[in-house]
């Protein structure tokens, strides 16, 4: 129970600070882990790994070895 009024308290900080244009709190680390996680990505990619999002079932590497 106190799991959802912790949550419920969360809520109403985010829109009360929305309101006030606070937001940006929220968008300034999101943007920098965006950065992260399609840098990481394009990384992996370079060893062979194309797709970090990528079930084994959708990965490029699972038909090209299908190919072979």
């Amino acid at each position: 129970m106190k799991t959802f009024q912790h949550h419920l308290i969360a809520i109403k900080t985010i829109f009360k600070l929305f309101s006030k244009g606070k937001f940006i709190i929220y968008f300034i680390p999101g943007i920098f882990l965006t950065l992260f996680f399609f840098y990481l990505n394009s990384l992996l990619a370079k060893f062979g790994k194309a797709d970090v999002t990528a079930t084994p079932s959708q990965s490029p590497v699972v038909i090209v070895d299908a190919l072979e």
